[in-house]
């Protein structure tokens, strides 16, 4: 499980106007009762509180192939903004992304007198909500998946430092919470998340692991950008507004071609080494629009991907090829769009970008699995050909970040940077499954 699997589920609204057939020709008002409040729309907020967690540590020239334990701690603070859909009287879905930074770190000296540091000092999710609605009160399950930065150092003796090290953990995170609405715009929640995520190993001169887990305590304010009052499909009206299709949520499945640059850099062992992966790649996607003027869109999309972008190339100092791999990416973004006709939207987008990196270099028995992590910008197209479906296209480009393991006693320094482009079509489903499911109309 523990892949960059961001689930989001699929619901929209869909709304029907009674009609009457013994009214006069002019019908008069129409009153229905009002709900007492409604969670749908996009909000966004501030959030904070502690965290704590366990990294299993294997490195071998401190530990002697033994696994230490070291368990960062401490507190955080963030953001984060999501969009919900309330449907069937109680029950509500949503998507969510935050971001968050704080000092979460612990200390070790292990026997023999060696010290280990561990730090995790910046992490987010992407996660699905799924609540029951009593009225102003929310209370919510939550999945989907997180990133984590971890910064390792360790020394065999003070004040040297043998091993620094950079590098980005995905996996996949669960929980649970509570939020309470104290008008018809503020908000307020608690949530527990826990998060195992993956693991990762670098075995070049030394061989290093390392294996974390994460648990979350916060407390967060949101703000709702739309009114949780009565909808105007309450208020007395003579006809029912139109809905844009483009309002909503949605869900669907993308495939394309990939291709970037991977530079390996292994001093002064081997020199430095640039990869071309390229290859085919597929998956899916979610997300959420918001329609807020006739023509401009606001969305959120997440999506995971899995393919074969791989190539091999020869180090400078040593005329044996070196193999890289891309088998696992996906991102977090947002989108900002236009509708040039009712059915046609340009949009642009950016966010978070993810990669797994899989490197081998036989001759000196090395291999490395590392997650990256970095940031995508790009742009695309969608044209909706039926109410609820729509085909897109789009050109990302990312940059995924640097892998970094320097060995200071060593002289030896292991560097991986990464920069990824991709082109994709996609199929997206706005339907209210959800809502169906649960005996909606």
């Amino acid at each position: 499980m523990k892949k960059f699997l961001l689930g989001c589920a699929a619901v929209v609204f869909s709304t029907s106007v009674a009609n009457a057939t013994d009214l006069p020709a002019k019908a008069p008002n129409v009153y229905k009762p009002a709900p007492a409040y409604s969670w749908s729309g996009l909000y966004g907020g501030i959030s904070g509180g502690y965290a704590w967690g366990e990294n299993k540590i294997n490195d071998t020239f401190i530990l002697g192939g033994a696994t230490q334990k070291v368990k960062p701690s401490g507190g955080f603070g963030g953001l984060q903004i999501g969009y919900n859909s309330q449907f069937a009287p109680h029950w509500l879905v949503g998507g969510e992304i935050d971001f968050s930074a704080g000092d979460i770190q612990d200390d070790i000296t292990v026997p023999g007198g060696a010290t280990m540091k561990n730090k995790f000092d910046l992490f987010g999710t992407a996660r699905t909500r799924f609540g029951y609605v009593q009225d102003r009160t929310l209370l919510y399950v939550t999945g989907g998946a997180i990133w984590l930065r971890d910064k390792y150092t360790s020394a065999p003796a003070a004040p040297v430092t043998f091993t620094d090290s950079t590098q980005y953990h995905v996996g996949w995170v669960i929980g649970g919470g509570i939020e309470y609405a104290v008008d018809n715009r503020w908000s307020w929640k608690i949530e527990y998340l826990y998060a195992p995520l993956d693991r990762s190993h670098d075995n070049a001169v030394f061989a290093r692991s390392w294996d974390p887990n994460f648990s979350i305590v916060r407390a967060g304010l949101n703000y709702r950008f739309a009114d949780g009052a009565a909808s105007a499909s309450y208020m007395p009206v003579k006809a029912a507004a139109p809905r844009s299709s483009w309002s909503g949520s949605y869900i669907g499945l993308h495939g394309g071609y990939g291709w970037g640059k991977m530079d390996e850099t292994l001093v002064p062992a081997a020199g430095t080494a640039s990869l071309k992966p390229d290859g085919w790649y597929g998956g899916l996607q979610g997300g959420y629009n918001w329609l807020f003027a006739p023509n401009s869109l606001l969305g959120i999309e997440v999506d995971s991907s899995f393919g074969n972008l791989k190539d091999s190339s020869p180090f400078t100092l040593i005329p044996v090829a070196a193999a890289g791999k891309i088998e696992d990416l996906g991102t977090a973004r947002l989108r900002l769009g236009y509708l040039v006709t009712p059915d046609t939207l340009f949009y642009a987008t950016g966010g978070a970008a993810y990669a797994r990196e899989k490197f081998t270099f036989a001759p000196v028995a090395m291999s490395t699995r590392a997650d990256h992590l970095g940031w995508t910008i790009g742009g695309g197209v969608e044209y909706k050909f039926a109410p609820e479906w729509s085909l897109k296209a789009e050109y990302l480009y990312a940059d995924l970040g640097t892998f970094k393991d320097n060995t200071p006693v060593a002289a030896f320094t292991r560097n991986s940077d990464i920069t990824l482009n991709t082109v994709r079509v996609g199929l997206n489903y706005s339907g209210p499954v959800i809502e169906r499911f649960f005996g909606g109309r």
